[in-house]
């Protein structure tokens, strides 16, 4: 008998709740998280150094999701019509993720916006709710 993979367990787990969803008339939007932080903030963020970029390569945010980019994509083959919100176009650029923006900080810890980062993804998650959800809701 082949052995089975938790990654095997999770693509199959979500595969039925989406279904499960659309077979309710439901709308599915499967939402991204924000790149953790390997470290803590004034690892990235030298608030006495000009030069400091606080921000993180965004290549390395990419490997680090390349089994949930790879899921997502097994996902949007089999279902079409999922939606996906993915938080890393309002954080980061071709380049860097990050951690503060316009002189404000995004992050308030390794794994969590702030309020100026919740209300910059936030807006946008709103957003494309109102987009896929059904005009009768609007």
């Amino acid at each position: 008998m082949q052995a089975v993979t938790g990654g095997h367990h999770l693509a199959n787990g979500l595969a039925r709740t989406i279904a499960y969803a659309r077979s309710h008339g439901k709308v599915v939007i499967f939402v991204r998280d924000v790149p953790d932080l390997a470290g803590e903030l004034r690892e990235y963020c030298k608030l006495d150094e000009p030069e400091s970029l606080c921000s993180i390569p965004r290549v390395d945010v990419e490997k680090g999701k390349e089994l949930e980019s790879a899921l997502l994509d097994r996902m949007k083959e089999r279902f079409p019509d999922l939606w996906v919100f993915d938080p890393l176009p309002l954080l980061c650029d071709d380049a860097a993720c990050y951690l503060m923006k316009d002189g404000h900080l995004l992050y308030r810890d390794q794994h969590h916006l702030s309020l100026d980062g919740s209300v910059r993804v936030g807006t946008a998650l709103a957003e494309l709710i109102r987009r896929a959800s059904p005009e009768s809701l609007h």
